[in-house]
């Protein structure tokens, strides 16, 4: 009967690399939402109809699911108004523009971290 010898520690280092991995991913997924906040937040304080800066003031963000996961918006209730418009007013996106420019950078840094 064959002996397998060395599982133990293959397994300690199999499960060192995936803390490493995850850490990476975390501190990626972490990085990409700073900028788009400041994306986001710079793109809202641009506009002439952000007379007060509610909306900018409130965007914000949040990283959930252990780090994996950041959602950058804002808290008002009118935030949809200037970033799609109304039937009084064009819009004046400030969120989209901000996720789109992003993207690409964020796809790159996981293209990295693949390598």
């Amino acid at each position: 009967m064959a002996q397998l010898n060395g599982m133990r520690a293959l397994q300690r280092d199999l499960e060192r690399k995936v803390r490493t991995v995850d850490r990476d991913v975390q501190n990626v997924v972490r990085r990409h939402g700073v900028q788009m906040n400041r994306k986001m937040t710079r793109n809202a304080s641009f506009s002439g109809d952000y007379t007060t800066g509610a909306t900018r003031r409130s965007i914000h963000l949040r990283l959930t699911n252990r780090g994996f996961t950041a959602t950058v918006s804002p808290s008002t209730d009118y935030a949809s108004y200037p970033e799609y418009g109304t039937r009084y007013m064009y819009p004046q996106p400030y969120a989209r523009p901000a996720f789109w420019s992003e993207v690409p950078l964020f796809m790159e840094s996981m293209d990295k971290l693949a390598r």
